[in-house]
């Protein structure tokens, strides 16, 4: 009974140092964040990118998108 509370106990402790741990690598300066599709400025940045490119290209959309975290 002891061994599988200890067991227990140590895959709970390891499920959430490892969701913190991913939440943190989000957030420091370097990493990457996932922002919707719809994001105002996601979309002018992308229409911008698609008319710098070739202006006889049409936006269509955007599949995924991500914001770079800086300091």
């Amino acid at each position: 009974m002891k061994t599988r509370t200890l067991l227990t106990v140590i895959v709970t402790s390891l499920l959430v140092i490892f969701a913190l741990s991913a939440r943190a690598l989000a957030e420091l300066p370097g990493g990457f964040q996932s922002v919707p599709e719809t994001d105002e400025e996601a979309v002018a940045a992308a229409k911008s990118a698609v008319s710098a490119h070739d202006p006889k290209l049409a936006f269509r959309g955007i599949e995924k998108a991500a914001r770079q975290v800086v300091a």
